[in-house]
């Protein structure tokens, strides 16, 4: 086991913020660290003796999945359990990242892309949860550390290809669940295992060689059914530990019998029991974590736990509801939709897709009866949300009196076709 902070011991923490960061991030620094003290869940050192100590240092790798040494350095520098580091994105600068790292290891324990708005008690608000989960996590023995990368998909079509990311969450919910155990990225197992070879022979550094839980799967229809066949092997740096082969089964019962397997393995390879915990409690838990993430701004990563949800969960309706709400938010946050903008592939392409994401959940929640208000903030029936699609969908043409009649059922099937074909004429007009 390694870690810090004993659980009972206060962890000490340090806010660095980049330099490029600074005047973008402004008084939210003190805020948070304002928040973040009064929680009684950290201490925390102080910001004139981190500038002090970090005025040489280069920050910039340290933030990366490969940084696990410059995390451990920085720790060691200043004398810190837990890292709560903030940066400009470097690919969408208007946006905030957000890393919190233990620092024995220098495992990043949360990270997230942030939309910053104009209030800043708001923003520091939605940072603060996470950010204080993960500093409490800190405090945990880690006794192994799991990559869990992307599924590979080896079907002829890419229609499914939204769960190369939904297993791979699913998967490392069920870890989450074990306390001790610790996911990360490929890239950043790559480099804990790069650290431990440099440590080899060093008796006061400990550390783990990560496991690398890699899945693949393939799907066939017959009939109406999709039928997946799922492929998971672990193993421990280069040795192959177990591997399974799934037969042809259901999208659910393939979900079930992966998150069956996966208990499996582990518990024979870290020697604890993993229980698989009740599948529809966790699509509960994925729904919430999803809408942590939706708050924070990071919509890509709030849609891939919904994904997660609806495969331990397809019957989840808020699932569906918040998939549509969020895919809308990151399209019209990022983009005008204007034939006039000068788009490039990559940037269309990313539109498309999302809108054929909400294609797949409007036409899951279509073919469904509910007819009830699903519980949560989405207090919209069947009939009161495809009225809405409908008038969303004839934007500023539709009459005034359209608000007040019926669509009925056969009319919606009618308009998704007349949606579904407009997004593919709009992708083929854009990318020609």
């Amino acid at each position: 086991n390694v870690g810090h902070a004993a659980a009972n011991v206060v962890p000490l923490s340090a806010v660095i913020v980049s330099p490029d960061a600074t005047e973008f991030v402004g008084e939210r620094v003190a805020l948070l660290e304002q928040v973040l003290l009064a929680s009684d869940q950290t201490q925390l050192i102080e910001r004139q003796q981190i500038d002090t100590l970090l005025a040489e240092q280069e920050l910039a790798a340290s933030f990366g999945a490969e940084g696990v040494g410059q995390r451990v350095r920085l720790g060691q520098i200043l004398r810190a359990d837990v890292l709560v580091m903030l940066r400009r994105d470097v690919i969408e600068p208007g946006r905030l990242n957000i890393i919190v790292s233990e620092t024995s290891q220098g495992i990043r324990l949360f990270q997230a892309t942030v939309t910053l708005t104009s209030d800043l008690e708001a923003d520091v608000r939605v940072m603060t949860e996470p950010i204080l989960r993960a500093i409490q996590r800190s405090s945990d023995p880690i006794t192994d550390i799991v990559a869990v990368p992307a599924f590979a998909s080896h079907s002829l079509t890419t229609d499914q290809d939204h769960l190369k990311i939904a297993y791979a969450r699913m998967i490392e919910q069920l870890i989450h669940s074990h306390p001790g155990l610790v996911t990360v990225e490929i890239s950043e197992a790559r480099a804990l295992g790069k650290e431990r070879e440099l440590s080899e022979g060093n008796t006061s550094v400990s550390r783990l060689q990560p496991l690398y839980l890699m899945g693949s799967y393939h799907h066939t229809r017959q009939g109406d059914t999709l039928l997946f066949e799922i492929d998971l092997l672990l193993r421990r740096g280069e040795q192959v530990l177990h591997q399974h082969l799934s037969d042809h089964a259901s999208a659910e019962d393939a979900a079930q019998s992966m998150r069956h397997h996966t208990s499996l393995m582990l518990s024979q390879a870290v020697g604890l029991d993993i229980p698989v915990v009740d599948p529809k409690a966790q699509a509960t838990e994925l729904l919430d974590l999803s809408n942590e993430y939706r708050q924070l701004g990071d919509w890509q990563e709030a849609i891939n736990l919904l994904e997660a949800a609806l495969l331990l969960d397809p019957s989840l309706v808020e699932a569906h509801y918040q998939a549509i709400l969020i895919t809308n938010d990151a399209i019209f946050s990022g983009y005008e939709l204007s034939r006039d903008n000068d788009y490039g592939v990559e940037e269309i392409t990313k539109v498309i897709n999302r809108w054929m994401s909400m294609f797949r959940h409007e036409k899951s929640l279509l073919e469904k009866e509910f007819i009830t208000k699903p519980t949560g903030p989405w207090q919209y029936t069947r009939e009161e949300y495809w009225r809405a699609l409908y008038l969303y969908s004839r934007g500023p043409y539709y009459l005034e009196s359209d608000a007040t009649r019926r669509v009925d059922l056969e009319e919606c099937y009618e308009l998704m076709e007349v949606l579904y074909k407009h997004r593919q004429q709009f992708r083929d007009v854009m990318l020609d």
